[in-house]
């Protein structure tokens, strides 16, 4: 889709931490707790071709003479798993501790950089789980994603062509980066942090571990066939 890109000044300051704390799971995960007859197959059909079109799920991170730059692949390579929680004693209980649990383990930057998990929790009851590494998604654009993953949905349930959208490319975004660090709001921001006291006395070191603290999974929101116009 693209030749490879260098990274953003924000990918590359999360490439480079992760550098420093491999074992540090710089992420950011969401469930939606939908409720209803769901389509499975038009979910998970759905959401993958969010990700697609919006290049988080197709990217990857590639080193070239030790610079890191990013990819883009035509297709996922991890294809979306659904598992299904239903004889559990706490159906709910025990998917949320799932998602807990995946939130506390590093995601790799060698592969694909959004894990996408269907957890069934009752008969017509379902957790949509998104995890991506912060290097391709941050929170705006995981709203983005989740926005346009609901419209092709319900598109297809409705038998109608989804809208059409034109999400910003990564060579766009890149060149709005590169635009914002060669401008004179950028040396008046480097300026005042240069100058503003941190409280930060000694530099990261490779040694730096990082505190851990504990990772709550929440709802990003509950939906139902009526809040989504379904009868």
């Amino acid at each position: 889709m693209f030749d490879a890109l260098p990274l953003t000044s924000a990918q590359a300051d999360i490439w480079m931490a992760q550098q420093f704390m491999p074992d540090a799971p710089f992420a950011i995960a969401y469930y939606v707790d939908l409720v209803g007859a769901v389509d499975l197959d038009t979910l998970v059909n759905s959401g993958s071709a969010a990700h697609r079109e919006y290049s988080s799920s197709t990217m990857r991170i590639v080193e070239i003479y030790g610079l890191p730059t990013q990819r883009f692949e035509a297709a996922e390579t991890d294809a979306v798993q659904i598992l299904d929680f239903r004889e559990h004693d706490s159906p709910a209980d025990a998917a949320r501790q799932w998602m807990n649990d995946d939130c506390r383990t590093p995601l790799s930057t060698d592969g694909q950089l959004v894990r996408l998990r269907v957890l069934r929790v009752g008969d017509d009851r379902v957790f949509w789980y998104t995890r991506a590494h912060h290097i391709a998604l941050d929170g705006y654009a995981s709203m983005k994603v989740l926005e346009r993953a609901a419209a092709l949905y319900a598109a297809v349930q409705d038998g109608v062509e989804p809208p059409l959208i034109e999400p910003t490319t990564p060579a766009a975004l890149l060149a709005e980066d590169e635009r914002y660090h060669a401008s004179t709001r950028a040396r008046r921001d480097r300026e005042y942090w240069e100058s503003t006291e941190m409280g930060y006395t000694a530099p990261l070191s490779p040694a730096a571990t990082p505190a851990f603290v504990p990772i709550v999974v929440g709802e990003d929101r509950t939906i139902s066939r009526a809040d989504c116009g379904q009868p």
